[in-house]
C-alpha cells in the first residue's frame, strides 16, 4: 500500500463557496462566528477563503485548524 499525503475532506471543496464557523475573541469571551466565501487552500496549518467585499474587493483570510470549528459546502 502506498504511504502519500493523506487527503482531507476540504482539500476536495478547494475553488468551493464555503462558510467557516471559527472561534471568536470578544474582550476575552470566546464565541463562534461565521465567514462565507471561496475556500483557497488547506494546508496543515490552516485554511485561506477569499471573502467578497465592498466594491467588488476580495480579501483573503486565513483561519488556523486550531480556530474552525465547522467547514460547510452545499452538497447540490
Amino acid at each position: 500500500m502506498e504511504r502519500g499525503r493523506v487527503e482531507r475532506i476540504p482539500d476536495r471543496w478547494i475553488g468551493e463557496p464555503v462558510e467557516v464557523g471559527h472561534h471568536v475573541d470578544n474582550s476575552g469571551v470566546l464565541s463562534v462566528g461565521s465567514s462565507a466565501g471561496t475556500l483557497e487552500e488547506t494546508d496543515g496549518s490552516g485554511i485561506l477563503i477569499s471573502v467578497q467585499g465592498s466594491g467588488g474587493s476580495v480579501e483573503l483570510r486565513f483561519f488556523p485548524w486550531a480556530s474552525v470549528v465547522t467547514i460547510a459546502t452545499s452538497a447540490g
